[in-house]
């Protein structure tokens, strides 16, 4: 459940940088949903880690992969919040653009993290739906 919700994550903070480098003024609230839906799905996802199998957890590399998506998931909560200071203040959308791109190169960051943790513990990532 993680992957998927760091994907919604990412998704959203894509869909922000995108708008904002395509438009002079991005829809403050339109931006707060984004922004919103990113926090949201970066907690879930922060949640579904604690629950990885302890026994697992107990190996090195294992931790060492689960605390550097903390650490991406903590950055990208704050691009969060530098987000929506710069949608308070009605800053222009390149600032809140730039804030969003940062926060999908930690949600990516993440989703690399990620990937490797899968492997360690032998688990297959979810697979799109069939055709």
């Amino acid at each position: 459940m993680t992957y998927s919700y760091q994907n919604s994550a990412r998704s959203h903070a894509q869909a922000l940088s995108s708008q904002g480098q395509a438009v002079k003024k991005i829809d403050p609230q339109t931006a707060k949903e984004h922004v919103a839906e990113v926090k949201k799905n970066v907690a879930a996802a922060k949640t579904e880690l604690t629950k990885i199998d302890m026994e697992a957890a107990k190996k090195a590399e294992i931790v060492q992969h689960i605390d550097a998506m903390k650490k991406h998931y903590e950055a990208a909560e704050k691009c969060c919040s530098d987000a929506d200071h710069h949608i308070e203040a009605n800053a222009e959308s390149g600032t809140i653009a730039s804030c969003c791109a940062d926060m999908d190169k930690h949600l990516a960051a993440a989703e690399a993290e990620h990937k490797k943790l899968m492997e360690l513990l032998h688990i297959e990532l979810p697979k799109p739906a069939a055709k």
